[in-house]
């Protein structure tokens, strides 16, 4: 009898050992190791590649894999190249989550109500992190998408002026309307000072654009400033010079609102949508 239990405890060893020889295992060595069941992605934009987007609009990448896994895959919206700055646009994020297949990241586009020239954005979709990164097959290709940003079509005359804020912590701009014979807008709240200071609506003629000196550094006698004109035919321009703050009473021309002494710097000249602007 114990011969025969030795004999079939060798056996059974023999099998053991036999099922655990690779040469017959079912598993194939070559997918140890491989990449090839993590997820390639697709990204598809709401804006076309190559597309002219407006401020104050948005982009929305959408995000799709082939298959899910077990773990969360964050994305991120990267800058990659542009004339665009940080105030001009807000970067986005999405999440995978495990066993999901769909994300979407969005991109804002600020409507900063400055008149500016047209300014382009490289934009590129990818793995927010390097854990995130890790699990994307390495056959996923992730392009850039190029964007040319324009400034909102607006049919008046879009003004901002910027100054020396350590001469003159605050300076406040007014328009006067020659045809009405009276100041139509005044802006007063901000820097630099941004206003649709001369309305489409408004009728053709002769327009003044003024400062009212509201707040200069004690001892200051010079003011540079520049004021800024966004038309709408979408073209920038400027006209800058020095205010002669000294001197103003006898340099410049003025006019009075509701008490405040206001000095003509720039002359607008409105035949319908078309508006030119000189110095005075």
């Amino acid at each position: 009898m114990k011969t025969k239990y030795n004999i079939l405890a060798l056996s059974l060893l023999a099998m053991v050992f036999t099922s655990c020889d690779p040469r017959t295992n079912d598993v194939d060595p070559s997918d140890l190791g491989s990449t090839d069941h993590y997820p390639t992605i697709t990204v598809t934009p709401s804006v076309s590649n190559g597309s002219t987007v407006t401020e104050g609009s948005s982009i929305t990448f959408d995000i799709s894999m082939d298959r899910s896994i077990d773990e969360n895959i964050d994305f991120v919206a990267t800058l990659v190249s542009g004339t665009v700055g940080e105030n001009d646009i807000v970067l986005g994020s999405g999440r995978v989550a495990a066993y999901s297949t769909t994300t979407s990241v969005t991109v804002n586009i600020i409507d900063d109500s400055y008149p500016e020239i047209d300014e382009n954005a490289t934009i590129k979709i990818e793995a927010a992190d390097d854990s995130s990164d890790f699990w994307l097959n390495p056959q996923t290709v992730l392009s850039n998408y190029d964007y040319t940003i324009q400034d909102p079509v607006n049919p008046d005359l879009i003004v901002v002026l910027e100054w020396d804020y350590d001469a003159a912590p605050d300076l406040d701009m007014f328009a006067f309307n020659s045809v009405l014979g009276a100041w139509d807008y005044a802006a007063t709240a901000d820097t630099p000072e941004i206003k649709n200071i001369v309305w489409g609506s408004d009728p053709d003629g002769t327009y003044y654009i003024g400062i009212d000196p509201y707040e200069v550094t004690p001892g200051v006698a010079l003011i540079d400033y520049t004021f800024v004109f966004g038309t709408p035919d979408g073209s920038v321009s400027e006209i800058s010079g020095t205010f002669d703050y000294e001197n103003r009473n006898s340099v410049y021309s003025t006019d009075s609102f509701q008490g405040t002494t206001v000095y003509l710097l720039v002359q607008v000249d409105k035949t319908g949508s078309d508006f030119v602007m000189s110095s005075l």
